[in-house]
């Protein structure tokens, strides 16, 4: 099991604010930290091709979803801007892997309609957001167990 994370040194810095307690929660069962910009390709596919359950937070490591194990269960934390304008990137990948593809729609730490500047809005997790991914995470565990 793979809790994709972003490194320390990524350019795009965008929070996953309230995520902390959750990725507790997924360590505790077993889930790996796994930062892919900080592998080499191989290793990334290695993991990507490997992995029963992957969750994460929306951006490029997603496109590992080409790599994707057959039946695996891949997991997607995004806001209204990678929902919006990116929804389609990731899911075609999902079908031509034979994965299972969830999207989980959290709230912005921004104004939505406020996209001054360009910028990307970051992700903040409420109770709601938070038992979908729990509801997700252990409806994937029981499949694979």
């Amino acid at each position: 099991y793979v809790l994709m994370t972003r490194g320390k040194k990524t350019s795009r810095d965008r929070a996953l604010v309230g995520f902390d307690s959750v990725q507790d929660d997924l360590l505790e069962l077993g889930f790996e930290r796994v930062v892919f910009e900080e592998l080499s390709p191989s290793e990334q596919v290695c993991v990507a091709s490997n992995c029963d359950i992957l969750i994460g937070e929306h951006g490029a490591g997603f496109a590992h979803l080409a790599f994707a194990k057959p039946g695996s269960s891949w997991i997607e934390i995004g806001n209204c801007d990678s929902m919006g304008y990116r929804y389609f990137n990731f899911s075609r990948l999902a079908d031509i892997a034979g994965c299972r593809f969830v999207k989980i729609l959290a709230d912005t730490d921004k104004d939505p309609l406020d996209n001054s500047g360009g910028q990307l809005r970051g992700v903040s997790l409420g109770e709601r957001a938070i038992s979908k991914i729990k509801e997700v995470i252990f409806s994937s565990l029981a499949d694979h167990a």
